[in-house]
């Protein structure tokens, strides 16, 4: 989806609880309600297994949009025919941020890279985590116990980033759309997103500190 280059060439999937099925990668056209945003499924230290994503999208029954590379291995045989009235699989770029802005996307499944969190926030989507490699353990903490604005999935083994069971990862995909705890991290991701939208507006925190960062860099090269 959007981003860094190499985060929108990376595979990404979008769900929903509704029976309508997504029927274009671009928002304009697409039907959603409640829908899943799948984050990029990469592998990483921890293997990647693709099948924990095509039986839980099988078994849960919610709407997405999968978005892979198209270097990815093909998809068991009959699947996208078994969810193709409430899913589709994509194997092109899309506009992640576009998607996560439509205003019925409920969740989005992330290794949390730190531009998918920064539009997830920013869209007012919760995410559930499921980090990989490099500094996505450390954004999924920050998202879900320092910011609070999002659950992770369940390991194999209750570590930060390992392997990852169906069940694990269906469990927690009903938690953020039906549970307590989803409820909580939905209102929060709202409260941060107005904030952030707040800073970055004319006088915001973020809009003043990237003035001043202008204006210093403007002194030292008129000193020089």
């Amino acid at each position: 989806m959007a981003g860094d280059p190499k985060e929108a060439r990376e595979e990404k999937v979008v769900g929903s609880s509704s029976t309508a099925a997504p029927r274009s990668s671009t928002v304009s056209s697409a039907k959603f309600e409640g829908h899943w945003n799948w984050g990029q499924t990469r592998f990483g230290p921890c293997s990647f297994d693709q099948r924990k994503i095509v039986v839980g999208l099988e078994e849960l029954r919610v709407n997405f949009l999968w978005v892979r590379k198209k270097s990815e291995s093909e998809l068991d045989d009959g699947f996208e025919d078994k969810v193709k009235e409430r899913g589709l699989v994509v194997r092109d770029w899309v506009d992640q941020r576009a998607i996560l802005e439509h205003g019925s996307i409920q969740g989005f499944l992330s290794h949390c890279g730190w531009n998918s969190v920064l539009e997830s926030i920013c869209a007012k989507v919760p995410i559930l985590a499921w980090p990989m490699m490099a500094e996505q353990p450390l954004n999924a903490r920050l998202v879900v116990e320092e910011i609070k604005v999002g659950l992770r999935v369940e390991t194999s083994n209750g570590s930060v980033r390992c392997f990852v069971k169906s069940e694990g990862l269906k469990k927690m995909v009903r938690e953020l759309m039906e549970g307590e705890m989803g409820k909580e991290v939905r209102k929060k991701v709202k409260e941060v997103g107005d904030a952030a939208k707040e800073a970055i507006e004319k006088g915001g925190s973020s809009w003043h500190n990237l003035n001043q960062l202008i204006d210093e860099l403007q002194a030292r090269r008129n000193d020089n």
